[in-house]
């Protein structure tokens, strides 16, 4: 490979040129989504920008919507849902209710510093989605009150709510490294501890 080559270039060169044009295309969405999963928008972006650049590409990247594979949707708790979109920690779950509806929404495994921004990056989705949740308000709680107060939003809109994904473009991946050292104003403030 030339030391100007895209890698993203050239590895759906060569899946294109093993794999044979016509398969190649059959398959074309699969590929797309799988790198998706794996690397993010940012790749899918540049390969899509590859498949328009040569016309016998250009059909590819031409998919209809009905084609695209659905967001995944899973059930959340009302606590952990609310918890992203009023700010307050109510879930049952505690941290362990954040980390897991955000990873699922972003498709990410987030550091603890990363959370804030990923909650807000999915906030307007959870709303979007539940639009009943908006104007829920979180008085002041305690350990002795607050699951009684979840258990009456429970009984007002449901104990288990579908959550689906965010697109890929509304989530911005970050190495957990060196955001930690943009928040702390430069990498000479992180110290990174390798382990065998």
């Amino acid at each position: 490979m030339k030391a100007s080559c895209n890698w993203t270039e050239y590895s759906a060169c060569f899946l294109e040129t093993n794999l044979g044009a016509d398969i190649f295309s059959s398959y074309q969405v699969l590929f797309l989504q799988h790198f998706e999963m794996v690397v993010g928008s940012k790749l899918s972006t540049t390969l899509s920008r590859w498949f328009a650049a040569d016309e016998r590409r250009v059909s590819l990247v031409r998919i209809p919507s009905s084609e695209r594979r659905a967001m995944e949707t899973r059930e959340f708790h009302l606590g952990d849902i609310l918890t992203i979109t009023t700010g307050r920690l109510v879930s049952l779950r505690h941290m362990e209710g954040v980390y897991d509806i955000l990873n699922f929404m972003t498709r990410d495994n987030l550091f603890t510093h990363q959370l804030p921004r990923a909650s807000e990056e999915c906030k307007p989705y959870l709303l979007r989605q539940h639009p009943q949740l908006a104007d829920i308000e979180v008085p002041e709680l305690n350990e002795s009150n607050c699951q009684q107060w979840l258990a009456e939003q429970v009984a007002k809109y449901g104990e288990y709510l579908p959550v689906e994904q965010i697109p890929m473009d509304d989530h911005t991946v970050k190495n957990p490294i060196e955001e930690a050292a943009e928040m702390m104003g430069g990498k000479d403030k992180v110290i990174v501890v390798e382990t065998d």
